[in-house]
């Protein structure tokens, strides 16, 4: 049933909506993301965001959302702890945002890394949910990369990278 109502969610995800090509700042998706989140047992949470703004694709705000919720879902800690740190990350003269999602949990399993590396599933090696996989097709969809690092002294810390389409001076402070 889980694993059913994870597909109904995916494919509503992909269906053509114009609202999740849009440009939105940064701030707003991630934003957006915390509040639609509705994190229980309130973990502390910190964001960190550069001083310049810019604008990515609103459809990523599903991912960070996904993210959140998963940091928060899985976490065995008595004291969760997440954190959501933007850096701006030019490469091959294309401006790109690394948006990092790190938490105090128990990490992601490197079964869970390595189907997301292989891009496919087998019967010996698959993954718990879709909860990644939705993760990665969106962030594949608007033209990133996800990178899945363990956390010191432990926890996961998950890297969407994304290209940025527009920048503008940031009006207000995050944290």
């Amino acid at each position: 049933l889980r694993i059913s109502q994870q597909a109904q969610r995916i494919e509503s995800s992909f269906v053509d909506d114009e609202s999740s090509y849009e440009f939105r700042t940064l701030s707003e998706v991630v934003e957006e993301a915390i509040n639609a989140a509705n994190l229980e047992g309130e973990p502390e949470m910190t964001v960190t965001f550069p001083a310049t703004e810019c604008q990515v694709y609103s459809k990523l705000e599903l991912a960070i959302r996904e993210l959140l919720k998963n940091a928060v879902k899985h976490n065995d800690s008595s004291d969760p702890e997440v954190a959501i740190t933007i850096e701006r990350t030019p490469t091959d003269g294309e401006s790109w945002v690394a948006v990092d999602v790190a938490d105090n949990g128990p990490g992601i399993p490197e079964n869970e890394r390595q189907v997301l590396r292989d891009g496919e599933e087998s019967p010996l090696l698959h993954g718990e949910g879709l909860g990644l996989w939705l993760v990665n097709w969106i962030v594949s969809e608007l033209g990133g990369e996800i990178n899945i690092q363990d956390n010191q002294p432990r926890g996961s810390i998950v890297t969407l990278q994304v290209p940025v389409w527009a920048e503008r001076k940031q009006s207000k402070q995050y944290k």
